[in-house]
């Protein structure tokens, strides 16, 4: 078979279509192998089992924000496959990201990614080669039209029993125009996972931080079936109920793990849950700048590609940082924001809300509004003010410690641990994040919305931060 398509050499992203040790040299896989959080995700166990093992055709998404292990997730798929004998030419690896492919873009080429495919299908099976085809399309977010490419590809028949096609994206800005072309469209394997084919990869929640790093408690959480999310759930019901027993469980935990656990608590609030910085700072005790920085390069360099400009980005990111788990009032305040925050002109709110929803679609942020209490069930007031929360601490701190020059940011932010009032609000927006995909984690649905479960709720004389 050819290792150009589309005028395009993919065989270096394809190592495996000539070396069977491929994994050897991967830079992902070898880091993975190698960190001191070597984490798993879930939905890799559930997307392996529950689609490429059977051989289930369409297409599916994974949302996430950068650095977070998306592509180590496709590189552990391919892996899999290749251990369990998949012909290796049955596996094409796209990047967008690519000199070669973002030249070829840039210069106006149409179709390239509609053609690649189409010359690599009618290669395959000239060479007889087995179908169905895994196709991985990474950050497919940096490649406008790709959904549109993907539908024209459908339609022409040549997904349905022929191809798997994942594509991952940093965020969801461009996942509901995907939604919409693909609808009806993502073959068997939109029905094969109760959450459909679009899914979300976040960053570790600490449940998983913990399991990754203590195997000992990894074990316990099985032989008392704390797993089952279900099981954990009723457990945070009974914390919450008045007048209830507390499960012996929860004793039992916190008299055998407590004081590990809160070591734990410590780190995660230091590390987020990105196996990157956790693993730096588990080997050396230190993050390096480096990593911060590259995490927010990313973030704005993304942005740039949708037209967002760094300064006003980063002005408003600064604004943000300094409002950690607190309300803020977007039309009042933001307008106090363009006259005092340095912007070379008056930016209209419209605008500004543009930026944030471009933070809350990489699932850098998180809005959560307030609820009435109604029934059974809170109903939320999107009319409301909303408070902000960052959707994992190291997200934040990548943001504050650029923003504000931080030269050290693991010691400046130890320090500030130090202070409770801080130490509360950055496990408050913890509590946020975690809550806000429970009732996902409990029933899983393609219709899922995470602001639409949760809330803070307004008391006579003061406020519970969630009602769910």
């Amino acid at each position: 078979m050819r290792d150009k398509y589309a005028g395009i050499d993919l065989s270096i992203w394809n190592p495996w279509w000539y070396d069977s040790e491929w994994y050897k040299k991967d830079p992902h896989l070898t880091a993975f192998t190698r960190s001191a959080v070597p984490w798993r995700p879930r939905l890799f166990i559930l997307l392996y089992r529950r689609i490429f093992k059977k051989n289930l055709t369409g297409v599916v998404t994974v949302r996430g924000p950068r650095r977070v292990g998306k592509t180590t997730m496709i590189k552990m798929l391919i892996y899999a496959l290749t251990r369990e004998g998949v012909n290796p030419r049955r596996i094409l690896y796209i990047t967008c990201d690519d000199v070669e492919l973002q030249s070829a873009l840039s210069s106006g080429r149409p179709g390239v990614l509609r053609n690649i495919l189409i010359e690599y299908y009618e290669d395959a099976v000239k060479n007889n080669v087995a179908k169905p085809f895994f196709i991985f399309i990474d950050e497919s977010s940096l490649y406008r039209g790709w959904a549109l490419e993907i539908k024209n590809i459908i339609d022409r028949g040549l997904v349905d029993e022929n191809f798997l096609i994942y594509t991952t994206g940093s965020h969801s800005m461009d996942l509901a125009e995907a939604s919409r072309l693909l609808k009806g469209r993502q073959g068997r394997a939109a029905t094969a996972i109760p959450s459909g084919a679009n899914q979300i990869l976040y960053p570790m929640r600490f449940v998983e931080y913990v399991e990754t790093l203590d195997r000992d408690f990894e074990k316990y959480m099985y032989s008392k079936y704390l797993m089952r999310i279900g099981t954990r759930y009723h457990m945070l019901k009974e914390l919450t109920t008045i007048d209830s027993e507390i499960s012996s469980v929860l004793y039992e935990i916190v008299s055998k793990y407590g004081g590990r656990l809160h070591g734990f608590l410590n780190r995660y609030l230091l590390t987020g849950g990105f196996a990157v910085s956790a693993d730096a700072y588990i080997k050396d005790g230190v993050i390096p700048r480096s990593v911060y920085d590259d995490f927010y390069d990313l973030m704005v360099r993304d942005a740039e590609k949708f037209g967002l400009r760094e300064f006003v980005l980063t002005t408003l990111l600064r604004w943000l940082s300094e409002h950690l788990s607190s309300q803020i009032d977007l039309h009042k305040e933001m307008k106090k924001t363009t006259r005092t925050l340095g912007f070379p002109h008056t930016i209209k709110i419209s605008e500004l809300e543009r930026y944030l929803n471009y933070l809350i679609g990489t699932k850098s942020m998180l809005l959560m509004y307030e609820a009435k209490i109604a029934g059974h069930e809170p109903q939320i007031d999107f009319r409301t003010t909303p408070k902000v929360y960052f959707r994992d601490p190291f997200i934040y701190e990548v943001i504050y410690a650029r923003t504000h020059e931080i030269a050290d940011p693991l010691v400046y932010f130890k320090d500030k641990l130090l202070d409770p009032e801080f130490a509360s609000r950055l496990v408050e927006c913890v509590v946020a994040s975690h809550l806000s995909v429970l009732p996902f984690l409990m029933a899983p649905s393609p219709l899922f919305e995470e602001t639409r479960n949760i809330g803070y709720f307004r008391l006579e004389f003061g406020e519970l931060d969630f009602v769910t």
